[in-house]
């Protein structure tokens, strides 16, 4: 190794003596004049330089020699054999020792350096508006309630979630799911038209009645769902009314299976639902058919002073019997005196309206006789109209025709009895 480098350094010596000698020989030699200094080669004797290996020379002579690449320097400059210098802003490709790429500081985000702190973005990418060496992804179009994280592809806000039909666009999340409603917001749900919110769950609308339901349940909008017992009244949907299978009679169901009677009628005994009519005082000898009013057994009628109260059809007495009861009371063997026993205030009417009946048949006897005894005034008035119209018809005929009789000759003819008269007689 050391002989090696001993002989390397001899020949370079010998070498570099020639060299200068050459020169001082072309120097002195007018017809061939070299440079005066041959860069990266020596003087050949003949006016030019003979290049290094590795170099070439330049024109005119070859008086210049510069370095050889090959392969050529891309973005660089050739500075030694096959070796290239990176220009500024360029830095070596790690791959290809003759080419240099460019270089930004700091590096391209998304997107590749074409010329020194110049990016150019990848496809589906755009310029940071506030970094220029990043690219951010780019959507179609502007992502709602989330961003753009890739291409075409929004990453949702907190609170949202995917459209399944949209992939740009995010839509609000409610956890539960809303029931009878959209979710217009996080957890936040609006409820469909005929619908409210529940009062302890939000994110549940149930079905809303106006008027509210009553004795039912709401089950939707505006449509009622009866409870046991009830059902639906036919004038109102929203109302349901208390029902008695079978119907109440003479009655009004006011709660399920429970009927309230119509004036005059009590509850049957033997039937929930049915009501009977009812008599006060109770029927005697008969049997309540409505109100107060008694339909007789069987060889019964009613009594004229009592409506709920039959005697025996043979016993029956008027009105003029019962007065004299007063005075005479009816005996056993005659009437069943638990049947006809005539109160005393009953007595007290029958006798003041028979002694009314006798003073009224009494005034009307009286102005009867009157009106037969007075002077037929009103006679002679009507008789006097009814012939007057043809009295003055005859004498509108004949003038000279005498007058009727007088007062006196007119009682003799058969008396005239007025319309009025013949009805009060």
């Amino acid at each position: 190794m050391g002989v090696a480098m001993i002989l390397l350094v001899l020949l370079l010596h010998a070498w570099h003596t020639n060299v200068s000698a050459c020169n001082q020989q072309s120097h002195r030699d007018s017809r061939f004049p070299c440079p005066p200094v041959c860069v990266n080669g020596f003087c050949n004797g003949h006016g030019s330089c003979t290049c290094f290996t590795g170099y070439i020379g330049v024109a005119p002579l070859n008086q210049r020699c510069e370095p050889l690449c090959p392969r050529g320097c891309i973005n660089s400059k050739c500075t030694a054999p096959d070796t290239c210098s990176c220009d500024r802003g360029h830095t070596k490709d790690p791959t290809y020792r003759n080419r240099c790429t460019p270089s930004c500081s700091p590096p391209c985000i998304n997107g590749k350096c074409v010329s020194p702190n110049v990016c150019s973005c990848d496809p589906g990418y755009a310029k940071d508006p506030t970094y220029r060496n990043r690219c951010i992804p780019s959507c179609s179009r502007p992502c709602l309630n989330g961003k753009c994280v890739s291409p075409n592809f929004c990453s949702c806000d907190p609170g949202y979630a995917k459209d399944p039909t949209d992939r740009t666009r995010c839509v609000p999340s409610c956890s539960p799911f809303c029931i009878n409603g959209t979710c217009v917001s996080p957890n936040f749900c609006s409820c469909h038209l005929g619908y409210t919110k529940h009062p302890t769950d939000r994110n549940r609308c149930i079905p809303s009645c106006s008027p509210p339901c009553l004795n039912g349940k709401c089950v939707s909008p505006n449509f009622c769902s009866c409870d046991p017992g009830y059902a639906k009244d036919p004038t109102d949907r929203t109302r349901c009314i208390p029902s008695y299978s079978p119907p109440c009679l003479n009655g009004k169901c006011v709660s399920p299976n429970v009927c309230s009677c119509d004036p005059g009628y009590a509850q049957d005994p033997t039937g929930r639902n049915r009501c009977v009519p009812s008599c006060s005082p109770p029927c005697l000898n008969g049997t309540c058919v409505s109100p107060n009013v008694c339909s007789c057994d069987s060889g019964y009628t009613v009594d004229p002073t009592g409506r709920t109260r039959c005697v025996p059809s043979s016993s029956r007495v008027s009105v003029a019997d019962s007065n004299i009861s007063t005075q005479a009371p009816i005996t056993a063997a005659a009437v069943n005196t638990s049947t006809v026993s005539i109160p005393l205030w009953l007595m007290v009417v029958i006798l003041v309206l028979t002694v009314l009946t006798a003073a009224a048949t009494g005034a009307l006897y009286y102005r009867h006789r009157r009106r037969h005894t007075a002077p037929p005034r009103v006679a002679e008035t009507e008789r006097e109209g009814e012939f007057s119209l043809l009295d003055r018809t005859l004498q509108y005929q004949n003038p000279h025709t005498e007058p009727p009789p007088p007062y006196k000759e007119w009682e003799e003819k058969p008396k005239f009895v007025s319309h009025h008269k013949r009805l009060t007689m």
